[in-house]
């Protein structure tokens, strides 16, 4: 086997086994759906405002990841955004299929403003998750 063969060979092996480690790696769904009676730490009053807020904010995380474009509903491609009746389906359906890199920093910025960082602080800190992370992944590639 010639020296260019072995090192394809064991680039292919390398990169296997990161995509191997990508899908191990389990990054939860933003904004879970509540358990039923579970009180939310925000609207403890109105379990209605709650539900809202938590829609209206996948919505948002629908819009600006664009899944509006592979949207199986024609109202949010017309609109270029999410507006359909079900947006935790839609979420569920594309969210598998976001690259791990930004479910990281998306779950860096969401720790960040719950502990009460400002805007700059949540950058910095997701920024040094994310570094972490592809230190993390380049160990265990190797």
């Amino acid at each position: 086997m010639s020296q260019e063969a072995k090192f394809e060979d064991a680039k292919d092996a390398k990169l296997m086994s990161t995509d191997a480690a990508i899908g191990a790696m389990k990054i939860e769904r933003p904004f879970p759906r509540p358990a039923p009676g579970a009180a939310d730490e925000e609207c403890d009053d109105d379990p209605a405002e709650a539900e809202f807020v938590r829609s209206e904010a996948v919505r948002l995380l629908n819009t600006d990841l664009h899944f509006w474009h592979a949207c199986p509903s024609r109202r949010c491609r017309r609109h270029r955004s999410c507006c359909g009746d079900d947006a935790d389906a839609c979420l569920d359906l594309f969210w598998p299929v976001v690259p791990a890199e930004f479910k990281v920093w998306w779950q860096a910025i969401v720790q960040a403003k719950h502990d009460r960082a400002s805007i700059g602080q949540a950058r910095s800190y997701a920024r040094d998750e994310v570094a972490g992370w592809w230190r993390r992944q380049q160990r265990s590639a190797v």
